[in-house]
């Protein structure tokens, strides 16, 4: 497969989180984004010298607090327990 056939017209996919860190609202993922995106990302991490989660995470709540609309909060499913009680 050629990178060009990749998820052409996707700009993010979040998966089922994959691993939480213990005693922390951390949850490690993976997620696609635009190469440009991820350029700037860790321009902004290297040049403020902090770690690319803590990037992500100004700039993700940046937005968040920017809509006008608010998320609902997501309802608990039936996979949400299974993947509770069943780590991978």
């Amino acid at each position: 497969m050629k990178k060009d056939d990749r998820l052409p017209n996707t700009t993010a996919c979040i998966e089922q989180p994959t691993q939480k860190e213990e005693n922390s609202d951390w949850v490690r993922t993976t997620v696609v984004i635009r190469e440009k995106y991820l350029e700037k990302i860790k321009a902004l991490s290297f040049m403020e010298k902090v770690p690319t989660k803590d990037v992500l995470d100004q700039i993700l709540a940046r937005f968040f607090e920017s809509l006008k609309t608010p998320i609902p909060e997501r309802k608990k499913g039936v996979l949400d327990d299974f993947f509770t009680k069943n780590p991978p």
